[in-house]
């Protein structure tokens, strides 16, 4: 993914100059160097693609424009325009539901049982919830629970084999009160 316009077009798309290589990992992963231009979409489709599909397509320099972007909000918190939060609301609704989805396959149908199964495997940190971290959930993963998966698994994958853990696991049962004054 080496290129000489690469940090031009991030740095037009707002991102400092001592960041860009950061967003590059961010993006494409620290081995993004020995990626090659006309493959990148495929590795952003793996990492991020729920959050924006990226299309092979001749004009690199869009999609990078846009990657650039999404760093600043997701990485660097910065605001951006409304029409492109809209998007990112629409790219959270599809995570959601491939996330109910695939624990549907795993055999976990309830709403309650499944945010508890994830919250646990995150470690309970609300910030893993949304769908622009999920390339961090094999690391929370790893260190929660022990299970082994890469920035390259799908949703599906990760979500099966969380439940899997989650269905081997202890449970206490505590029964809850109600009525009482």
């Amino acid at each position: 993914m080496e290129g000489k316009n690469y940090r031009t077009i991030l740095e037009d798309a707002g991102v400092d100059k001592g960041e860009v290589d950061d967003c590059m990992s961010w993006a494409f992963g620290e081995d993004w160097r020995e990626i090659k231009p006309n493959q990148g979409f495929h590795r952003w489709n793996m990492r991020h693609g729920l959050l924006l599909p990226l299309k092979p397509s001749e004009r690199i320099d869009h999609d990078l424009h846009k990657i650039g972007l999404l760093y600043l909000f997701h990485v660097k918190q910065q605001m951006l325009r409304l029409d492109f939060l809209y998007d990112l609301n629409e790219s959270e609704e599809r995570f959601r539901k491939a996330l109910i989805k695939s624990f549907a396959q795993a055999g976990i149908t309830d709403v309650n049982e499944m945010m508890d199964c994830l919250s646990w495997g995150l470690n309970y940190d609300n910030d893993l919830l949304r769908c622009h971290t999920y390339f961090r959930w094999p690391e929370a993963f790893r260190k929660n629970t022990g299970i082994e998966v890469t920035d390259f698994d799908s949703i599906e994958k990760c979500i099966g084999l969380l439940a899997l853990k989650w269905k081997s696991k202890k449970k206490i049962i505590a029964p809850r009160m109600s009525g009482v004054n």
